[in-house]
């Protein structure tokens, strides 16, 4: 059982998800919204509304399905589906071979025009980089601030 005295808040989100009803709430509930409601008398606009769309709601005529959409639907649930051939199965992987063969060597081409030409660098120059790569006085760490 949930606290004895819901919010009104609680309460209003109830009536709009259940309807104007009390006795249609979750049982846990439905103690508390009444306390609430004897509590707040005002609330009792809130179910008045909700009740209004319940009627509403009930007055819409059903719908009503003829079955023929689901007779069909069994129906071909028991049919085997059409096969491809294995040299059809072969080419669409040959395909999707082709083009990924095709975008690696087109990014391999033109990966340094993308990026730009890198200058070798040396072992002194690694070396430097090394060293600083981790010291918190480094530019590269500094996160852009000036210092």
């Amino acid at each position: 059982m949930t606290d004895p005295m819901m919010s009104s808040d609680r309460f209003r989100e109830l009536a709009q998800a259940y309807g104007g009803a009390i006795d249609r709430w979750p049982a846990k509930e439905q103690v508390s919204a009444r306390a609430r409601l004897v509590a707040e008398p005002s609330l009792a606009g809130v179910l008045g509304e909700a009740a209004a769309l319940d009627a509403l709601l009930d007055a819409a005529p059903q719908p009503v399905f003829s079955g023929v959409l689901r007779e069909r639907l069994i129906a071909e649930a028991g049919k085997a589906r059409p096969r491809t051939s294995p040299a059809m199965r072969w080419l669409s992987g040959a395909g999707l071979a082709a083009a990924c063969l095709i975008g690696v060597v087109t990014g391999a081409h033109y990966s340094d025009r993308l990026i730009g030409e890198q200058p070798a660098a040396t072992t002194a120059d690694s070396a430097a980089h090394t060293t600083t790569a981790f010291d918190s006085q480094s530019d590269v760490l500094s996160f852009g601030e000036a210092g």
